[in-house]
């Protein structure tokens, strides 16, 4: 079989199985594959792997691109501790004697229910808006007042259902912890904006 050079365009080859019209009845060889149909390792490279670094990349950040249900729970979180510092105020003063309230559904309305209590729309559990709300320090003094007391909203689910943790306490202050930690929030009292 004799070699013909065949000239394609952008490139010349030399193509073996090609046959010129006297060698017909001659055994067919096959045909090389071709250059383009073949899996090679340089292939793999040059496009699998920057085809996988971006797919990592975008299933990286999926999850940072929808932020606005946590951040309406921060801000669910923040409101109600601001209720609760007036509502204890209020509390205070409706109840002289007694200073403020160490039970967070004895704050919430200024109406007692059937059963005396108030009403915090929580739940039973103290969660609400995927944040746990917690009143902590409230000790009474001598005379049995209590004067000071510190509450907390933490994440249900850090990362889930919200990142800060909040805390306020007697002052009427709100801070935030960026962690999500009640006890680092009332040391590093980074005030709320």
């Amino acid at each position: 079989m004799r070699r013909i050079r065949i000239l394609w365009p952008a490139q010349d080859r030399l193509c073996t199985g090609a046959r010129i019209p006297g060698e017909m009845n001659q055994a067919a060889s096959p045909a090389p594959a071709s250059r383009h149909s073949r899996l090679t390792f340089q292939s793999i490279v040059s496009y699998g792997i920057p085809t996988l670094l971006v797919l990592f990349v975008v299933c990286a950040l999926l999850p940072t691109f929808d932020t606005s249900r946590q951040h309406a729970n921060e801000l669910v979180a923040a409101v109600k501790l601001r209720q609760i510092n007036s509502l204890q105020a209020k509390y205070s003063v409706d109840h002289p004697t007694q200073g403020f309230s160490c039970v967070l559904p004895l704050v919430w309305s200024g109406e007692p229910s059937r059963s005396g209590d108030y009403n915090l729309p929580v739940s039973e559990s103290g969660t609400a808006s995927g944040y746990k709300f917690a009143l902590s320090n409230c000790e009474p003094n001598a005379e049995g007042m209590i004067l000071h007391y510190q509450v907390t909203a933490i994440p249900v689910w850090p990362g889930a259902t919200g990142y800060r943790a909040f805390c306020t306490d007697d002052s009427g202050r709100i801070w935030y912890d960026q962690g999500g930690s009640a006890a680092k929030c009332f040391v590093s009292r980074r005030p709320l904006p």
